[in-house]
Order: C-alpha cells, then sequence, then structure tokens
C-alpha cells in the first residue's frame, strides 16, 4: 500500500519555487541554487528495515554537480536518497552499516520528463534497483 505521496499541489508549499503544469498535476520548478522543498510530516517516508519503492517524475538539462532529488537521510547514516550525478539518477541506501546504490548508465538532463522507480528490497536483502522511463532495472553496487 500507499505510506506516502507529494503532488506538489496542496497549499501547504511555501518555498519560492514555481509550480508549473507536471506530467501528474503540478510540479516544481527549482533554480538549482539552493532552493528546496520540506515535507512538513515526512514520517510516511520512514520505511525501516522494510521493502520499498519510490517513484517521481523528473525534467532538466542540468548535469554538473550531484543534485540530491529527494534525500531521506540522516548522519549515522541511515535513510535513502535518489540524486543525479554528472547527468545520471542514482538510488542510494543507507542501513547504518552496508550503503547499496543503483545508477542508470544513460544521462537524463535533455530537458525532457524521465520517469524514475527506486526499489529497495530489504528481506531478505537483494540488490537495490533504479528503472529509468520504464528500462531496467539498473542492478545495484555495494560499499
Amino acid at each position: 500500500g500507499l505510506s506516502g505521496a507529494v503532488t506538489f499541489d496542496e497549499p501547504r508549499f511555501r518555498s519560492a519555487p514555481n509550480r508549473i503544469p507536471g506530467i501528474v498535476g503540478k510540479a516544481m520548478r527549482f533554480d538549482g541554487k539552493g532552493q528546496f522543498e520540506e515535507v512538513a510530516d515526512s514520517r510516511s517516508f520512514q520505511v525501516g528495515d522494510a521493502d520499498f519503492s519510490v517513484e517521481l517524475w523528473v525534467r532538466t538539462t542540468s548535469g554538473k554537480a550531484i543534485r540530491n532529488l529527494i534525500d531521506f537521510r540522516n548522519d549515522k547514516p541511515l535513510g535513502w536518497t535518489i540524486f543525479i550525478q554528472v547527468g545520471k539518477p542514482g538510488f542510494q541506501v543507507a542501513d547504518g552499516g552496508a550503503i547499496t546504490y543503483a545508477s542508470a548508465t544513460a544521462p537524463i538532463t535533455d530537458g525532457r520528463w524521465h520517469h524514475l522507480v527506486a526499489v529497495a528490497k530489504r528481506l531478505p536483502p537483494q540488490p537495490s534497483v533504479l528503472w529509468v522511463d520504464g528500462a531496467g532495472p539498473r542492478p545495484s553496487g555495494h560499499n
């Protein structure tokens, strides 16, 4: 079942990014210079040690730096993040010990909408995977 969703259609978002038409409902356009949005009730994104998946639509032309798209980590390290590094999307899961990651081989910085789906299977532990526009899964690595 769905444990959390952010649509950017709710009035609770108060940051400077512009709301623009998205693939599903509205989207937010960030300037890439420190703008971010913090979800007030992030408890629905706490997954503990269970399996979980995250999906989102992304449109960007920026590929020169690491950009966190969704970051739900603390300093232990515990949690997960979906990011873009050198134009390619990635997914990282940290459980306080092992860190697993999955990444795409092709960049998504063409200014078109791309659908990302990240899946962490932890019961029993399996490699994380990342789908990009229905292609995949992209196998993960371990640190």
